[in-house]
């Protein structure tokens, strides 16, 4: 009886000690479950929300329960910060920038129309500006000229005069032909250089058929010109060395060509002319030739005319000397001639001091009458006094006496 009752002790006190075993084991598994779900709340706590400025009174935050234990608690998102007004700047307030002048953009040109009517000058093909003449001499002047309009020139378009000295009484001239774009002509006046010594300028401009006048330059409003200087000579001589001086061969002592008119350098030699000259008498109205032979003791300056034919009462005249204030002057001049590649003729030689006087030249030529000639006027330097060695020839021609 006893040891049933044990029995039974026993198996009470196991049962009482599986239970008391069970329920620390729960206790503690609820102790770590709980533990952990607090530490885990405490650990992720949300940020702070950063609520706008308003007038609107802040509320404390506070965590969301959790309802399910078994869920993964929900994280409260930060809210994102609203951004401050940007300010903006009125129209008035903006700075305007003053450009440089320099950096200011210049507007493209708007190109200039052609004119209908256009000539372009090309060249002088006949008595260029600034050609000399004896008074009354006749000459043509000759102007190339090149159409470069937008229509053709008819016959009915004129060259007329517009201003200067006409030196003719014809101021109205047709165009000989019909001149097509970019076609050239050569237009052609008959003029007389006028009987008083001077610079005379005539101006004469192109009209179309509708009487409208237009020229040369870049506006079609510039005139065609001849510009002549007329000299104090002898308007009846047969022929000038003056206005023809630049017509001759130039050379100096040392066989070297001299230009027409020629540098003046007292080194090399040089011929020029003197429109109204002091000469070693005194004041003179008519021009020279100045010459003034190469640096040496007789060094010479020559001049070779081109053919010439000889009449019959054809004289050579001219004056020589020295120019005024050239004290040293002591000079040599030569007439001569030459008849093709034949030996060069002396007709006549000269000398001349620096005296105050001049000598007069009149040789009669009628030997050579019939005769294709070429005149050479030569002068020596016959000194050290090279710099006093400017010599000339005053209006030397050819005249017909008969």
């Amino acid at each position: 009886m006893k040891t049933k009752v044990l029995k039974n002790n026993n198996l009470m006190n196991v049962l009482m000690a599986v239970l008391i075993v069970a329920l620390v084991f729960f206790i503690i598994m609820g102790a770590f479950y709980f533990g952990a779900l607090w530490g885990k709340n405490r650990g992720s706590s949300p940020n702070p929300v950063i609520l706008p400025a308003t007038n609107t009174p802040w509320t404390p935050w506070t965590e969301t329960a959790v309802v399910n234990p078994t869920e993964t608690p929900m994280e409260i998102a930060s809210p994102t910060p609203t951004p401050e007004p940007t300010a903006t700047i009125q129209p008035t307030e903006i700075p305007t920038a003053t450009p440089e002048p320099t950096a200011t953009a210049t507007p493209t040109a708007t190109p200039t129309p052609v004119p209908v009517d256009w000539a372009k000058f090309i060249k002088d093909i006949e008595v260029p500006d600034g050609t000399y003449f004896a008074p009354k001499t006749s000459f043509e002047k000759t102007w190339r000229i090149k159409n470069i309009g937008k229509i053709a020139w008819t016959k009915n378009y004129d060259l007329v005069f517009v201003g200067g000295t006409a030196m003719t009484e014809k101021t109205v001239s047709p165009l000989p032909t019909k001149v097509y774009i970019y076609d050239t002509i050569d237009l052609s006046l008959k003029l007389i250089s006028p009987k008083t010594p001077g610079i005379y300028v005539g101006k004469w401009m192109l009209r179309n058929d509708d009487g409208l006048l237009f020229g040369v330059g870049a506006g079609a409003d510039q005139p065609l010109t001849v510009k002549i200087q007329v000299l104090n000579v002898d308007p009846d001589a047969s022929y000038d060395f003056i206005l023809n001086m630049c017509e001759a061969e130039w050379w100096n002592g040392e066989m070297e060509n001299l230009r027409c008119p020629s540098i003046q350098s007292n080194t090399k030699g040089f011929v020029s002319m003197l429109e109204s000259p002091k000469l070693e008498n005194g004041a003179n109205e008519y021009p020279v030739l100045w010459v003034h032979p190469n640096k040496k003791i007789q060094g010479y300056i020559a001049g070779k005319y081109p053919p010439y034919k000889v009449q019959e009462g054809d004289h050579f005249r001219a004056q020589i000397g020295c120019l005024h204030a050239n004290q040293g002057c002591k000079m040599t001049f030569k007439f001569q001639y030459q008849v093709g590649d034949q030996e060069k003729v002396t007709l006549a030689e000269w000398n001349q001091v620096y005296d105050g006087n001049v000598t007069k030249i009149d040789i009669d030529l009628s030997a050579l009458a019939g005769e294709e000639v070429r005149f050479i006027l030569r002068t020596f330097g016959m000194n050290k006094e090279f710099d006093a060695h400017d010599g000339f020839w005053l209006i030397p021609r050819i005249e017909n006496v008969e």
